[in-house]
């Protein structure tokens, strides 16, 4: 019988001890993440002060980039293509042809 008790208590002991670990862990576990949540609140803050500081401030800069968009680039002159057949005997020279050098 005192065997029995004996067991009982180590048991009830040792859950305690398993039990209240745990508690700790949890507390721990649960006070970073409101740390990281209060960090998380904070940058999300820092971000919205940068993006109304950027479009309060040089509201220049946006047009001046969407219109270099719509912006077209002179076309280039057309470059004959060898392999179209559009190509005069001017527009190639003899020394790309053959080698005049030694053997």
């Amino acid at each position: 019988m005192e065997n029995q008790l004996l067991v009982e208590k180590k048991v009830e002991y040792l859950v305690n001890m398993q039990i209240s670990k745990m508690q700790n862990q949890m507390n721990y576990c649960v006070s970073e993440i409101q740390k990281m949540a209060e960090e998380v609140q904070m940058l999300k803050n820092k971000v919205n002060r940068l993006n109304m500081g950027v479009t309060n401030n040089n509201p220049q800069t946006t047009l001046s980039s969407n219109s270099s968009v719509s912006v077209e680039r002179p076309k280039q002159p057309q470059v004959p293509n060898a392999r179209t057949g559009n190509i005069n005997p001017s527009d190639v020279s003899i020394e790309k042809m053959f080698y005049f050098g030694n053997k």
